[in-house]
């Protein structure tokens, strides 16, 4: 926009533009004013343009890495990375929402053992205990019990008396020749 008071006052600086002689920035100070503000515009002018380049780059980058997720998403499913392009682009670029959209459409088909394990998120029974027998957490097998016994001989006989040992033989002898079957 053309500020109304450029004629008459800034009739040195065309001057000076043109090879003529510059008087000093004393004599006008709303000259300098208007000088510092039409670069200031200028550079806010530049910076908004870089801004814009830059929202685009940022734009067209972000869509060429989804679109590059999407593919290798599809290309581990085993189909072609190009259907990528027909992904919606308001939807996750999440594995699973992927795997979701190409079954929707038939291009691929989901496996028996990947069906059950998707039906199947809790256990279809609860073990029930006989005889007071809690099953015990951290079950160990006889090989692991002797490796124990070799590096930390209490925590193997912790084990054993906590009945946390599988194939464990009871003793044969009687208790004052305790030997064990390991």
């Amino acid at each position: 926009m053309p500020d109304l008071y450029d004629d008459d006052l800034d009739d040195n600086e065309e001057d000076a533009e043109q090879g003529g002689v510059q008087q000093p920035q004393a004599d006008n100070p709303l000259k300098a004013v208007r000088a510092k503000l039409r670069r200031e515009e200028k550079a806010r002018k530049e910076a908004e343009t870089e801004l814009a380049e830059l929202r685009q780059f940022k734009a067209t980058y972000e869509a060429t890495t989804r679109k590059q997720e999407i593919g290798k998403a599809f290309e581990g499913l085993g189909v072609r990375p190009e259907y990528a392009d027909l992904y919606p682009s308001d939807a996750e670029a999440t594995p699973e929402a992927v795997q979701a959209f190409a079954l929707k459409y038939g291009w691929i088909e989901i496996q028996a053992d990947e069906e059950e394990a998707q039906q199947q998120t809790a256990p279809t029974f609860a073990p029930v205990s006989v005889a007071g027998a809690v099953p015990a957490k951290g079950v160990i097998t006889k090989q692991q019990l002797d490796e124990l016994a070799k590096t930390n001989p209490a925590a193997a006989q912790q084990a054993i008396n906590s009945g946390r040992v599988t194939d464990l033989k009871v003793p044969r002898t009687t208790p004052e020749n305790q030997t064990f079957d390991w």
